[in-house]
């Protein structure tokens, strides 16, 4: 019996991801967490989950990162 961490369908999710233009590991990230996790993803997003007060820090890191990819590859066209 073969044992990995690291499901064979997480494996074909990251090779998908990795033939797509412009998909970077911060996209992969948020669709992986978005996809294993739904409705705690959802939960914390609304506010309704309890770990929105503690996680509210770093979604809005994580969406300082996102705008800022967002406005160099307009600056890159």
């Amino acid at each position: 019996m073969k044992f990995s961490l690291i499901k064979p369908s997480t494996f074909a999710f990251w090779r998908e991801s990795r033939r797509l233009s412009g998909y970077s590991l911060l996209d992969f990230i948020h669709g992986y967490v978005y996809v294993r996790w739904p409705y705690f993803y959802i939960g914390v997003g609304k506010g309704k989950h309890p770990a929105a007060k503690w996680l509210a820090p770093l979604g809005g890191l994580f969406d300082q990162l996102i705008t800022k990819k967002k406005k160099m590859k307009i600056l890159r066209i």
